[in-house]
């Protein structure tokens, strides 16, 4: 069986399953339903169809970029329809601004979109959810993402799983009017206007924080594996609260451009706890950390790469 991890070789496999079928098993849905849920303009879309709270929308394809930039209230935020990891995302002031930006945008992401800005000061949910054709939920787990990085707005660094029936609620009706079949990703935020929680976006792909499924006690690899044989695992609801993952090095990133670090430093020191669980780090794995250390010391040879990868721009807006 084939797990596909990262955006493009997620994408890659959906594009290609039915060949790839030929000689190993796949958890997918059909590619037309995968990129909808890869596009953010169709997550949005589909949001809207299921009656889920999102930040007001404007898209291009309705209306000019000039009637857009007149109509939108400011500040607001020009996204990518497809992307990763909060990249490419950038927040404008006024029309002049968003005229003026908005097509380097275009011509590095293609497809973009018009968000309301939601302020950041609202509780970030991910949820990370198997649904089984289009239909039924095999397992959720709603986490909080109690620290992210660059902090004004990206990766989560630090979660904490929850329970939020609501959110997997809002979710589930997503997947549902899409017509997932597999894994996906949710990303939510509260907006500290009127307390709604509204769907951020859609990642069609393992998150680089779905650790927190084991931490919370549900083994989704072992799900999708029942799924790829044809069988239809049992729906777990429950799962344990509580549980805390960290992404150590982002972590370090955020102690260093966070404005609210003296306020976090007591459980910024806290390395170890029953509760408490690492995205990479394992003593019973040193492979994964070396590895990604080793990935990283490249990037900072490439200067293209290491603006991408540690998004220093964007973690200095904030």
């Amino acid at each position: 069986m084939v797990y596909p991890t990262g955006d493009p070789v997620t994408a890659v496999c959906a594009a290609m399953q039915e060949e790839l079928r030929q000689w190993t098993r796949l958890v997918l849905p059909p590619y037309d339903k995968f990129a909808v849920g890869r596009s953010k303009v169709g997550t949005m879309k589909a949001a809207q169809e299921a009656g889920v709270a999102i930040p007001d929308t404007w898209y291009f394809e309705d209306s000019e970029p000039a009637r857009v930039a007149a109509s939108v209230r400011y500040p607001c935020l020009i996204k990518p329809s497809v992307s990763a990891g909060a990249r490419g995302i950038t927040r404008v002031e006024n029309p002049k601004e968003l005229l003026q930006r908005l097509r380097p945008l275009q011509e590095q992401y293609g497809e973009c979109y018009v968000q309301d800005y939601v302020p950041q000061t609202g509780m970030q949910y991910k949820v990370d959810m198997i649904m089984a054709n289009g239909t039924a939920v095999v397992g959720a787990v709603v986490y909080e993402k109690l620290r992210y990085y660059p902090p004004n707005g990206g990766s989560s660094v630090l979660n904490r799983t929850a329970s939020r029936p609501d959110i997997i609620a809002a979710a589930a009706a997503v997947a549902r009017t899409i017509g997932w079949h597999g894994f996906i990703d949710f990303d939510f935020i509260t907006d500290p206007r009127d307390g709604a929680v509204r769907l951020m976006e859609i990642n069609p792909r393992f998150p680089e924080s779905f650790r927190a499924t084991y931490a919370a006690g549900l083994d989704m690899v072992e799900m999708l594996w029942e799924m790829a044989h044809g069988r239809i695992p049992p729906s777990v609801s429950d799962y344990r609260v509580g549980q805390y993952l960290r992404f150590l090095p982002g972590d370090v990133m955020w102690l260093l451009t966070s404005k609210r670090r003296r306020a976090h430093w007591r459980s910024w020191l806290t390395f170890w706890g029953r509760d408490l669980h690492y995205q990479v780090c394992s003593w019973r794995d040193p492979g994964a950390i070396l590895g990604y250390l080793l990935e990283n010391l490249f990037i900072l040879f490439e200067p293209k790469q290491r603006k991408a990868r540690f998004r220093t721009e964007q973690a200095r807006r904030g």
